[in-house]
């Protein structure tokens, strides 16, 4: 309908993702897009809304490092494919993504 929905931000394969979070943070904000992805070729970073509307997260809820592809991450990558795409699925997974993977990182450091 005219307007995107994911937007993209693409760098060199050298170039380290952390300090480019903040260009596509404002483009996000000025457009009507639920999903955003930062990426170096590499390493895919991915973004949306979740904690608060029109304003994207401060911490993707996926990460993919193609050198390091995990069986389990690519069932959600396929929900990113035209054949597949739906937002309000990706959004649920991307909830639910966002806080296992919280949960996951509160109990490695009280084991530890």
């Amino acid at each position: 309908e005219g307007e995107p929905i994911i937007l993209i931000e693409a760098k060199w394969c050298g170039e380290q993702l952390d300090k480019h979070d903040s260009q596509l943070f404002r483009y996000f904000g000025t457009s009507k897009a639920k999903f955003a992805i930062l990426t170096n070729g590499l390493v895919y970073k991915f973004f949306t809304d979740l904690e608060e509307p029109n304003k994207m997260d401060e911490k993707p809820f996926l990460v993919i490092d193609m050198l390091n592809l995990k069986d389990n991450q690519v069932p959600e990558l396929k929900k990113f494919t035209k054949a597949s795409f739906d937002i309000e699925s990706i959004f649920d997974a991307a909830s639910e993504l966002k806080y296992s993977n919280e949960f996951k990182q509160l109990f490695s450091e009280e084991l530890q």
